[in-house]
This record gives C-alpha cells, sequence and structure tokens, in this order.
C-alpha cells in the first residue's frame, strides 16, 4: 500500500513539472521574445535612417532651387542673353550664318529659325480709367535650313474697355526688303517700312556701361535691367519711328523670362509703356 502511494505521488509531481515547464514557454499575445525587440529596434534605426535621407534631399532641393534663382550683378544679367550681341544687326539675312542655341526640342539635323517679332503702339489715347491704341506687330521667321525667310502682319486694336479687334497679313522678305501684296497703298506703305528694332539700336556692352540704371530686378526667376536712353540711341529711334510720339526721356528694358525668352522694350519714362518691343527667339523649324 505504501508503495502505491509512493508511485501516485511521484507520477503527480512530474505531471506538476511538466505543465509548470509549459507555462512558462507559452507567449502571451502582443508579448515580445528578445529577437523581436532586436528586429523592433532595427525597423525603428531604419525608419529614422529614412527620414534623415528625407530631410537631406529636402534640403537638396532648396539648395537646388537657391541655386537656379540666385541673385545675380548686372554684368552677370547680361551675359544671361543670347541675343544681346546681335545688336545692331543691319543685314538681317547674316542671320542664316548666326546659329542659335540647339536644345532637345529640335529634331536631328534640324538647323533651326530664327523669329523675331517687333510691335510698336500708335495713335494712342489716354482715358482716366485706361487708354486706346493700336498695336502693330511684325513676324519674320529666318530659316536656316532652307536659307528661306516669310512672315506676316498684325494689327490689333484696343479700346478703353479692353476689348480687341484684330487683323492678319501674310509678307515675304527678300533681297529688296519687306513685301506686301495689298491693294490698300497706303497700308502697304507702312508694311513694307515696318522699322525693325534689331536694325536700329547699339546695344554693345561698352554702350550699356555708360547707360544710367534706372531698375534692376536680378532675383529671379525672371531678370531685367532697365536703362535710361543715350542721345545717340534715341535719336536713332525717333528717325527709325516716325509714327511713334517719343517724348521726354526714354527707358530701354532688357528682360528674361524663366522659360527664356529674351524682350527689349522702349517706354516714355512718365508717359506710354511699350512704345516700342521686341522679341528674339531661336526655335525648332515647323
Amino acid at each position: 500500500m505504501k508503495l502505491k502511494i509512493t508511485i501516485l505521488l511521484a507520477m503527480i509531481s512530474i505531471l506538476t513539472i511538466g505543465l509548470m515547464t509549459g507555462c512558462g514557454n507559452h507567449e502571451e499575445p502582443g508579448s515580445s521574445t528578445d529577437t523581436d525587440i532586436v528586429d523592433k529596434d532595427n525597423n525603428d534605426n531604419d525608419d529614422s535612417d529614412k527620414d534623415k535621407n528625407d530631410n537631406d534631399k529636402d534640403d537638396s532641393d532648396n539648395t537646388a532651387g537657391d541655386d537656379k534663382y540666385k541673385k545675380l550683378t548686372n554684368v552677370e544679367i547680361l551675359d544671361t542673353m543670347e541675343t544681346l550681341p546681335l545688336y545692331p544687326t543691319k543685314d538681317l539675312f547674316s542671320l542664316y550664318n548666326m546659329p542659335g542655341t540647339i536644345t532637345d526640342e529640335f529634331e536631328k539635323d534640324d538647323l533651326g529659325v530664327w523669329e523675331i517679332i517687333s510691335k510698336i503702339k500708335t495713335d494712342v489715347v489716354e482715358y482716366e480709367n485706361g487708354i486706346t491704341y493700336k498695336e502693330h506687330s511684325l513676324t519674320l521667321e529666318f530659316d536656316l535650313n532652307e536659307k528661306e525667310t516669310d512672315g506676316y502682319y498684325r494689327e490689333y486694336v484696343y479700346d478703353k474697355s479692353a476689348s480687341t479687334s484684330s487683323s492678319s497679313s501674310t509678307i515675304t522678305y527678300d533681297e529688296n526688303g519687306i513685301g506686301f501684296d495689298n491693294d490698300d497703298l497706303e497700308l502697304k506703305a507702312k508694311v513694307e517700312n515696318f522699322p525693325i528694332f534689331l536694325q536700329t539700336l547699339n546695344l554693345s556692352p561698352e554702350t550699356l556701361e555708360t547707360l544710367p540704371v534706372k531698375e534692376v530686378e536680378n532675383e529671379g526667376p525672371n531678370y531685367s535691367l532697365s536703362y535710361y536712353l543715350d542721345e545717340e540711341n534715341t535719336t536713332n529711334l525717333k528717325a527709325a519711328y516716325p509714327t511713334i510720339e517719343i517724348t521726354g526721356p526714354l527707358v530701354l528694358e532688357i528682360s528674361k523670362t524663366e522659360k527664356g525668352l529674351e524682350r527689349f522694350t522702349i517706354s516714355n519714362e512718365d508717359g506710354i509703356k511699350e512704345l516700342i518691343s521686341f522679341s528674339m527667339e531661336f526655335v525648332p523649324a515647323p
């Protein structure tokens, strides 16, 4: 009898030890082993590195933006102007031998086209709440591939309520100058004698250095310099543009947009803005 009791107690002890061992190895839901804790720490470190890399990228982007639109000196602004050295160009056919910058927009073997646009304002009448005027626009396209030039003439009428009307006519350009086939002899003469800004002004670095600076926009993305025009260039403008009323000091503005378009405008200092405007761009052939 004692032997049976002893065997029974031994079996109970073995069973109790087994149950206790099983409970010790059992993991409660949501609990973490040492390995899990190490993995979590590594993940936290990865997230921290990722945040650091993201911050570094943001700082890099900001720095790139600062470099792109950095503040330029007057000389640096002028150095960005691709077309500035072309003023004046008396013989426009020489543009065939003056290639511009070829970009990714150009097809293979495309030599490009110089597109020049001249605009003038006439018949200007000022009102209390606006002005009425005519804008005459002449576009010439010098194709370096075909060594041919054509273009068109447009006339806009703006009234004080800001409404407009316009008309457009095709023109030609050859050794004899602008050709305009039109029965209106007055209009024909006006178009065929249209002044080209590129042929008129001397904008050499030596000349610009002597001009008083009126205003500067030098922090980008658009850059511009405004000068008071000198006597020689003013005289040349009056001779070339007899239909424009030029009074008082004239202001020349040289500007370049974020997209690279270069514009030149002439305004009366205290009067009509952009009496004359001119742009020149090197573009792919159509």
